[in-house]
């Protein structure tokens, strides 16, 4: 009879060892659900504002077609908008400056082309104020540069 007594209690044990296991997995599935179901819902209202935006933008495209189909109808010019207009106007500027100043190039071509010559000029006597290795008073530099300066305009 203890043997039978002893199947009894091990047969207990396993039931109430099953029946725990079962609760505890039972609890896990119930939380991990509950996780699921609330991130469902968060990504449920995300998608449904997102499609109302979407909409709204749609609807805000129908009504600026609508518009400018109006104003086309209307015979109003094509830009209707204040900032393309105004973006018109400031192109319209910068190409009558752009022409202005095309008109004078050939004139500072000119300019460029005296600069180049007296340039020309200067140099050997840059050089010679190089080569003197004696150290100038501040007179006598006040000079030479008198006489470089005298001599520029008179070439």
């Amino acid at each position: 009879m203890t043997a039978v007594n002893e199947e009894r209690k091990v047969f207990r044990r396993s039931g109430l060892a099953a029946i725990a296991l079962a609760l505890v997995v039972g609890l896990g599935f119930i939380i991990f659900y509950r996780r699921t179901q609330e991130q469902n819902t968060r990504v449920y209202a995300a998608i449904t504002r997102l499609q109302a935006t979407g909409l709204q933008t749609q609807q805000q495209l129908m009504e600026r077609f609508l518009k400018a189909r109006e104003d086309v109808e209307r015979g109003l010019s094509k830009t209707g908008d204040p900032q393309k207009v105004q973006l018109q106007q400031k192109s319209e500027e910068l190409r009558s400056q752009i022409a202005s100043e095309q008109k004078t190039l050939p004139h500072c071509r000119n300019n460029s082309s005296q600069w180049k010559a007296a340039s020309r000029r200067l140099r050997p006597k840059a050089s010679l104020l190089r080569e003197s290795s004696r150290p100038m008073s501040p007179v006598s530099a006040l000079s030479m540069s008198c006489w470089l300066f005298v001599s520029t305009i008179a070439d």
